[in-house]
């Protein structure tokens, strides 16, 4: 009788790379686990170490939370903008920052900024957005 197995082609001349358990690695040479990230320098970290640390604050729609923790890692102080949720603030200075700092990175941003421009915009006016930004972009960086 045709069982499963030899409906499916798994019998001797199968493939024996694709046999094994599923939940452990491949030993196969062209499966390559991932690397593990360099350590800083005793200097700190990289610009690109930085971009991305400032990026990994964001939830999935691009809305950055954690005001204090942005301040703290690019040593900012804090500026007087009165009215908005620590949220519309925290956004706002992150975008701020990857267009200022990280500018040059902008192919590496550009479309994680895009959810965070739009999150941003569902909050505030365009014209608020832009006050808002201008007002952080006068900071030191």
């Amino acid at each position: 009788s045709s069982g499963i197995n030899a409906e499916y082609g798994d019998d001797e001349e199968s493939d024996p790379s694709l046999k094994g358990d599923l939940s452990s690695p491949s030993n196969s040479s062209s499966k390559k686990a991932p690397r593990p990230a360099k350590a800083s320098s005793s200097k700190g970290p990289t610009e690109l170490e930085l971009m991305e640390a400032l990026m990994n604050l964001a939830d999935t729609k691009g809305r950055f939370k954690d005001l204090q923790a942005i301040r703290r890692m690019f040593s900012l102080p804090d500026v007087e903008v009165g009215g908005h949720p620590d949220e519309v603030l925290a956004t706002a200075l992150a975008l701020v920052i990857l267009e200022v700092k990280f500018g040059a990175h902008r192919d590496v941003w550009f479309v994680f900024a895009g959810k965070s421009e739009k999150w941003l915009g569902a909050q505030l006016a365009k014209d608020e957005v832009t006050k808002l930004k201008e007002k952080f972009k006068k900071m030191p960086m």
